[in-house]
């Protein structure tokens, strides 16, 4: 009896001191415990927070990423989420319709996919797009589906539309785009004047009532009541029109009075000294002019254009009727100028002195640039940039690879 009432008071004393008693584990713990642990005390992938995987899916490349999103559901869902999908660019893919068809779906802001080709099985359901800049150049694409593309778009702010054949629908549709500061439509063709002078215009009027039904390619008639959006880097240049000076009349006499970089170089278009007026009237902020390939445009037309008192670059190549060596003080006529292009093949004897009467100014020397245009390039060998921002998710073709 004696012996009993002692081993009780021990087994009371050690589980009041806590310490001493091997502790028992339920079974609901221990699977717990298990589950909670890996080899070497790693939590497990299940037990992570949906914002720490995004954390390690936002490092992975596009190849890595896609292929990550057939591991499990709930990875197919991060895979796939709005973050990661911010910006992408598609050229070099092998199935780029169905590709883009999934990109479309993430929500993403920045696309790029020039000089592809576009299947349009993969592109027929479409809902709103959340796209704010896009480049497309050279890309072929059924002209209905490049509309169907754009009419889903009402976020654009940068677009590259260059050497494509696109309706007027897609002009119409333009128009939508409030927030539409570069456009890039150099070498396109397929659209009416008509279509081009309602886009135009519906881009240089201030902000209006909505109109409650998108107007049909066919019908262009005032009065425009989409809302405004405000172009600044606008390029319309190597566009080939039996009717290229009604081209140009449109743009000159309806472009926005906001632009700041205009090309309306052409295959030797023709622009009187009455177009340049309309020009200098409407856009004296104008910084950067191409002109290129302009027969009509002479040493008279220096002091229209000298109107313009925030110039910097003036392109002036190929225009045959401009003589060089009338070009006395540029520094004079265009007090901010810093770049002057004016190369052609009678005048090049004539540049040497040209240089020396003006030594303030770049004669031919100004580095390459093209107005609203993507300008894509690789800073590194993961860099690639367009609108002089990096893109994030980039297909590399080594090893080969299908997404």
């Amino acid at each position: 009896m004696g012996k009993r009432g002692n081993n009780s008071k021990k087994r009371r004393r050690t589980s009041a001191e806590g310490g001493k008693g091997p502790k028992r584990k339920f079974p609901v713990d221990k699977a717990e415990d298990d589950n909670a642990k890996e080899d070497g005390g790693v939590p497990a992938w299940d037990h992570l927070q949906d914002e720490l995987i995004l954390r390690i899916f936002f490092l992975l490349p596009l190849r890595d990423l896609v292929r990550t999103s057939v591991a499990c559901r709930r990875w197919h869902r991060l895979a796939f989420d709005e973050s990661l999908w911010h910006s992408v660019d598609l050229h070099g893919v092998i199935n780029t319709g169905l590709a883009l068809e999934q990109v479309l779906k993430t929500g993403v802001r920045r696309l790029s996919c020039p000089g592809v080709h576009i299947d349009n099985r993969y592109l027929s359901n479409m809902c709103r797009l959340k796209i704010t800049e896009m480049d497309l150049s050279m890309t072929e694409i059924n002209t209905t589906t490049l509309e169907r593309i754009i009419d889903c778009c009402t976020r654009l702010e940068c677009l590259s539309l260059s050497g494509m054949n696109i309706s007027c629908g897609t002009l119409l549709a333009l128009s939508y785009n409030r927030r539409l500061r570069q456009l890039n439509l150099s070498g396109c063709h397929g659209f009416s004047v008509s279509a081009l002078t309602y886009m135009l215009r519906s881009c240089s009027r201030s902000l209006l009532r909505p109109a409650l039904h998108r107007p049909s390619a066919a019908s262009t008639s005032l009065p425009f009541l989409s809302p405004s959006c405000r172009i600044q880097h606008f390029n319309m240049s190597g566009c080939h029109f039996l009717h290229f000076n009604d081209i140009m009349k449109s743009i000159f006499n309806n472009v926005s009075s906001t632009v700041t970089h205009l090309d309306v170089s052409g295959a030797f278009c023709s622009a009187s000294l009455d177009d340049l007026n309309a020009l200098v009237k409407r856009c004296p902020d104008i910084r950067t002019l191409h002109f290129n390939n302009n027969w009509r445009i002479s040493i008279e037309c220096l002091p229209v254009l000298s109107k313009l008192k925030h110039l910097v670059h003036l392109s002036l190549n190929g225009c045959l009727g401009l003589d060089v060596a009338a070009i006395t003080d540029v520094r004079k006529t265009f007090p901010s100028l810093k770049y002057l292009d004016v190369m052609t093949a009678e005048n090049i004897r004539k540049m040497s002195s040209l240089e020396k009467a003006n030594p303030g100014v770049c004669i031919n020397l100004c580095p390459s640039f093209v107005v609203a245009s993507p300008t894509q390039r690789y800073e590194s060998v993961g860099d690639l940039r367009m609108w002089d921002r990096t893109i994030r998710l980039r297909f590399t073709p080594w090893p080969l690879a299908r997404i």
